[in-house]
């Protein structure tokens, strides 16, 4: 830390009480509080690579240890074995020999490894220290963090690897472009290049002066968003209460900076959301006053869709976070991730596994772990705020078409799917061909019917038409009820990884699409009830993902006629399927 920036005198006198507690024949854990702490050290180490759409390389291996200072907030070593023991199949494929065990894992428990250039801080690689502490070792200062899943999420080189990813997908969009802007290369570099500067510098100033820049968003078809950072900031103020309140979009963290002058352009920019109160109140100081020092990139959001099932908008707030990442070009394994306005009483929703796995390094914090008054960041960023999306702007709720390529869809759905190591063989994702055509079961009146009777009467056409053969399961199409509600989100990835057609009743589950196989899989939407065509959000996906898509509509959802229904999906079968599925 230096000079300019923090007490020096105070740090030489906090590492003189920090020389004389430590004992030289032991590390020293600068995140407990008391001896009675419970140290649950807990180490994975797990290398598994894996090749996908065109050299995306997924590689898999963390060390882990957890100390719970909030019980019930942390998983336990039981809870992670179990999880592996009792492990099912997927019904139908018994012989996936996905199946872990404790054994398995136990064999690759090793040794915390130290941070490198930090040996001598004894900081751990682990979720719980994640605090560079330069002024204090209270646990006070910090609060808890929620740690991601037991294995590690992406490994450094993977920002840089998906922004190659999404330089290639991007080679047939015209420069300038409204695809090539919205969806491609352009839409991260462009905003590199619009690069907003807040905060002044004063001059003759005997301290480094904090920096406020704003990356912006321009053109977007509901004005300009904006992902804003702060260098070497304090936080002066966080109010709790705002996570409480229904409007979700809001939160309030007033930071410091020093010997800088936040321009005049602040008041006259439309803020949106958490920018009007985080941008317009922060404190102008000669120098900070820094507590601790959180050394990594913190980045803040707000979601949108809190404990709903709505997958549609949890995929928004989750294509904007990521996107965030891309844009500061940081990455995943050293950002730590602060939801505002979620906590551990409400439930997890599937797509929650993937936000916890790629940012497992460092772990998510929730609105009410928020770190202490008094600790200075050196990189903390806030995202656009929710509710409008890549997923949905730019006519994406009507049926965004015109575009027939969206890299950043493709890029967030490779990324999504590497993230799951319980998927992953040798070959990819799965290597079962894709012959299942998948009902979305809906449960929710008015927009439901009886899923079981569509599949039956699918199921007897396809019979009908040799399209699949009675006593050769191995052989042939099948259709199923697939139901993802409470399902962990690796499942639902390996089933939609054989599904050739996906087809149900309009609906947040249709967002499931994202996940199926560029010219492999296709997806049939029913319209019904008060959803009819108007409502393209997954002709956009379908479009954005190179997908066969079809639709039929109907007044009443329960006025489907189950042929009609069973003959769509038929037709849709993609060719290129059928080499493999059928003798």
């Amino acid at each position: 830390m230096q000079t300019s920036r923090c007490c020096e005198h105070h740090t030489r006198q906090e590492n003189k009480k920090k020389k004389k507690k430590m004992d030289p024949q032991t590390p020293h854990d600068s995140s407990s509080t008391s001896s009675s702490s419970a140290r649950l050290p807990r180490a994975l180490a797990l290398a598994i690579g894996m090749v996908l759409g065109g050299g995306f390389v997924a590689y898999v291996a963390s060390t882990t240890t957890m100390k719970s200072p909030c019980e019930g907030n942390f998983f336990k070593s039981e809870d992670f074995d179990e999880d592996f023991v009792e492990d099912e199949p997927l019904p139908d494929h018994d012989d996936d020999n996905l199946r872990g065990s404790k054994e398995d894992f136990d064999a690759d428990f090793v040794e915390d490894e130290p941070i490198p250039g930090h040996e001598n801080e004894n900081l751990r690689g682990s979720k719980q220290v994640i605090v560079s502490v330069a002024h204090s070792e209270s646990e006070e200062a910090r609060g808890p963090a929620l740690p991601g899943p037991m294995i590690s999420g992406p490994p450094d080189g993977t920002t840089k690897q998906m922004l190659s990813e999404l330089r290639a997908l991007s080679v047939d969009l015209t420069p300038g472009s409204k695809c090539s802007t919205w969806y491609g290369i352009e839409m991260i570099e462009k905003q590199r290049q619009k690069i907003l500067e807040v905060c002044e510098p004063i001059a003759d100033s005997d301290s480094v002066p904090s920096k406020v820049y704003c990356y912006s968003r321009d053109p977007f078809d509901l004005g300009t968003r904006y992902t804003c950072v702060f260098e070497d900031a304090e936080l002066v103020d966080y109010r709790p209460e705002f996570w409480k309140k229904p409007t979700s979009a809001i939160h309030y963290t007033k930071l410091a900076v020093q010997s800088c002058t936040m321009g005049v352009n602040v008041m006259k920019i439309s803020w949106d959301g958490w920018t009007e109160y985080t941008m317009r109140h922060v404190e102008e100081r000669p120098r900070l006053e820094c507590r601790d020092v959180v050394e990594h990139p913190v980045i803040v959001y707000t979601m949108w869709e809190l404990a709903g099932h709505n997958l549609y908008e949890q995929m928004g707030d989750y294509f904007t976070v990521l996107e965030a990442v891309l844009t500061m070009q940081v990455e995943f394994s050293d950002v730590e991730l602060f939801l505002t306005n979620i906590d551990n009483k409400m439930p997890a929703y599937p797509i929650f596994d993937a936000w916890r796995t790629a940012f497992s390094r460092r772990g998510i914090r929730m609105g009410h772990e928020w770190y202490k008054n008094g600790t200075c960041f050196r990189k903390i960023a806030f995202p656009p705020v929710p509710g409008v999306s890549t997923i949905s702007g730019n006519r994406g709720r009507s049926g965004q078409t015109s575009c027939r390529v969206g890299p950043i869809f493709r890029v967030i759905s490779l990324f999504t799917r590497s993230l799951f190591v319980q998927n992953q063989t040798i070959h990819g994702l799965s290597e079962k061909p894709r012959c299942r055509l998948a009902l979305l079961h809906r449960t929710e009146p008015p927009r439901t019917f009886d899923s079981a009777s569509y599949v039956d009467e699918l199921n007897n056409r396809l019979l009908a038409k040799k399209l699949q053969f009675k006593g050769h399961e191995e052989e042939g199409y099948k259709a199923f009820v697939f139901d993802p509600r409470g399902v962990p989100l690796y499942k639902n990835l390996r089933i939609l990884s054989r599904v050739a057609v996906l087809f149900g009743i309009h609906g947040a589950g249709l967002a499931h699409s994202l996940f199926l196989q560029e010219g492999h899989s296709a997806l049939l939407e029913l319209y019904c009830a008060d959803r009819q065509a108007g409502n393209g959000h997954y002709k956009t996906i379908v479009a954005m993902m190179g997908l066969s898509y079809s639709s039929l509509s109907s007044t009443m959802c329960k006025g489907f006629d189950p042929g009609v229904v069973a003959g769509a999906a038929i037709k849709l079968i993609p060719e290129t399927t059928k080499a493999d599925c059928l003798p």
